[in-house]
């Protein structure tokens, strides 16, 4: 069976229009923002799935090991917001690269993926142990949990299989913490932040009828949309709710041409949110909105340690360009926007 799950919704139609507003700082319209009443258009498989993806966001992935057991394996020098995603977490070790034991870990990935081996898989400098949490998609897909222990980078490389009995030892230990989860909002280790309360496939409200199907891989924060029927992986809606590098995010409080971001783009302000749109160009159109939710208010967690990084809230809208038109990514940028700014 394909990982891929496609799920019908009913039949919307959208207003056309220019998606570039009235210039670069404007209000919203006031809509409720913790809203899943677009839900009730889905089956109720697809349902199901969103259901769970919001348990998984509520899921503090830092609480998924003991304290105990971390500092066992060394002296840890950082402890809290991974950069591959709010799901995980992160946890490094102060020890120089060249001698041997636990440099890094990450703990708390989710995954669907029928051809994975679970149980421990060693690469050049690192072993991963997969496990199968029990929760099982209706579509019959087993979700999968991963706790990856890293060496360091002047290790020799045959050394990582010495790795997998420490991320299994971990991985036994987040299976029986998943039976009864922590919660984010009760982390020490990750930031008091609202993003986990975007629900990315809410945009599907500001669609009114489109049919629509939801293409989701098993990660509650990202949402993929496409045409009711179509097989075109370009012709699609993605949005990913993530964490940036501080370093990696505009100076806040620019508008205007973004000349420092890699790709270009222009810098604007939507109801006090700093957003970066993309349109591409008369040959090569897009419609991408990088959305710095929390750009005003860098995070870095509460406990020692987790200050020696800094992220800011993201999230990312990619749409199709219908010509040159990007009203669609704009409703889904300001709902997504809303959705931000009223979460608790």
């Amino acid at each position: 069976m394909k990982r891929v799950m496609a799920v019908a919704a009913a039949g919307l139609v959208l207003v056309s229009g220019c998606g570039q507003g009235d210039g670069p700082i404007r209000p919203l319209n006031a809509t409720a923002a913790k809203n899943v009443a677009y839900r009730d258009q889905l089956p109720p498989d697809v349902k199901e799935m969103l259901a769970h993806f919001d348990e998984l966001r509520a899921v503090d992935p830092c609480g998924l090991v003991d304290d105990a057991d971390i500092s066992a394996l060394g002296k840890v020098d950082y402890f809290g917001v991974d950069g591959a995603g709010p799901g995980t977490c992160a946890i490094s070790f102060d020890r120089p690269s060249e001698q041997k034991g636990v440099h890094a870990l990450t703990v708390g990935k989710r995954f669907i993926d029928p051809k994975a081996t679970q149980g421990a898989v060693s690469s050049s400098d690192s072993c991963e142990y997969r496990i199968e949490t029990g929760y099982v998609y209706p579509g019959g897909e087993k979700e999968s949990a991963s706790v990856s222990v890293r060496q360091g980078l002047d290790v020799p490389r045959r050394e990582a299989d010495a790795l997998c009995p420490v991320a299994e030892k971990l991985a036994g230990v987040m299976l029986t913490k998943l039976k009864s989860p922590p919660k984010y909002q009760d982390s020490k280790y990750l930031p008091a932040d609202k993003l986990i309360d975007v629900d990315p496939c809410g945009p599907i409200e500001v669609l009114e009828g489109r049919p629509v199907d939801v293409v989701n891989t098993g990660n509650p924060f990202v949402c993929t949309i496409r045409d009711r029927g179509s097989s075109n992986p370009d012709d699609q809606r993605y949005i990913k709710v993530d964490y940036t590098r501080l370093r990696d995010v505009p100076q806040p409080k620019l508008i205007g041409p973004d000349e420092n971001a890699t790709y270009g783009g222009v810098l604007s302000y939507i109801d006090g949110v700093q957003v970066r749109t993309r349109l591409g160009t008369e040959k090569s159109p897009e419609c991408a909105f990088f959305i710095f939710a929390g750009n005003n208010a860098p995070i870095k967690g509460s406990h020692e340690g987790t200050d020696l990084r800094q992220y800011v809230s993201t999230i990312f809208v990619r749409t199709t360009p219908r010509g040159r038109d990007c009203t669609e990514g704009q409703k889904m940028t300001e709902q997504l926007i809303r959705q931000y700014r009223n979460a608790k």
